[in-house]
């Protein structure tokens, strides 16, 4: 069971042995369970936890949500969102009434997202990159959402790390461990610190190495990110990879706009100057 705790005295989050299991799951001989059994393994020893799904409507969500369904867990459905009529939107609105979910939205304006920048500056600051601050700035609204409903947070982080996720990104290489394990560490990294700051606890299916070790599989057997509909008995209708960030809310988008507005060209520029 992976997760990330809201609290240092009681994080179970090892980064030495994580790795350790992570480097396991990618070796050539390891033969994982399939992924649908995974997932519904790592479900049901949450035993009915409170929690709420950061449901995008994307693949990665959606199958968390199915496997939800079958094992009866009742989790709540969140869908953040600041841009309308996005692709991720479409397909969790007709996955949730395709199968009769509540789905709780949480629009998120200009004024939202400057907030929690002027709030959590010195969390935000030490990233490397605008990519994972815009990602922080997204999971800190997320977090302090589910903890507003009195659970923790479920999110599908993870798939892309191993099955790749957007157009213009390289595929994943199983047979270079070190490449794929460094960008976990850095997400999972990040989510530790997003977690402690909000003081929620995470919990991070994809990056449990049962599940993960049945994504490696997949990536083993030639199959990427758009091969996960497979696993879905609802078709999302999602043909293409994304063509950039959007982590499901759209707020890199959303933040596109204002540095425009403000008359700056580059966005990391612009979240920079915000922060300092």
């Amino acid at each position: 069971m992976f997760y990330l705790s809201n609290e240092a005295s009681e994080n179970n989050f090892d980064k030495d042995e994580h790795l350790r299991q992570l480097e396991k799951a990618l070796r050539p001989d390891t033969k994982p369970r399939e992924l649908n059994d995974a997932l519904l393994l790592y479900v049901q020893e949450l035993d009915n936890q409170p929690l709420t799904l950061a449901y995008s409507g994307g693949t990665d969500s959606l199958l968390l949500r199915q496997t939800a369904d079958r094992s009866q867990a009742s989790w709540q459905n969140l869908l953040l969102l600041s841009v309308r009529g996005g692709r991720d939107e479409a397909g969790a609105r007709e996955f949730a009434k395709e199968t009769n979910i509540s789905l709780d939205l949480i629009e998120v304006d200009d004024q939202h997202i400057l907030e929690v920048i002027s709030e959590h500056r010195v969390l935000l600051a030490p990233l490397q990159d605008y990519t994972q601050r815009i990602l922080t700035i997204c999971e800190i609204i997320l977090c302090k959402a589910a903890k507003a409903r009195n659970t923790a947070l479920i999110t599908g982080h993870g798939p892309e790390a191993i099955l790749g996720g957007f157009k213009r990104q390289v595929l994943p290489d199983p047979d270079r461990p070190q490449e794929i394990l460094s960008r976990i560490i850095l997400n999972v990294t990040r989510l530790e610190a997003v977690a402690k700051a909000t003081k929620q606890c995470i919990f991070l299916p994809y990056y449990d190495p049962e599940i993960f070790g049945a994504l490696v599989a997949m990536r083993r057997a030639g199959k990427t990110k758009l091969d996960l509909e497979a696993n879905l008995d609802f078709s999302v209708n999602q043909d293409s990879l994304k063509s950039s960030l959007q982590n499901g809310s759209g707020v890199h988008y959303a933040f596109q706009k204002m540095a425009k507005l403000n008359g700056v060209r580059k966005v990391s520029e612009y979240m920079e100057s915000l922060i300092q």
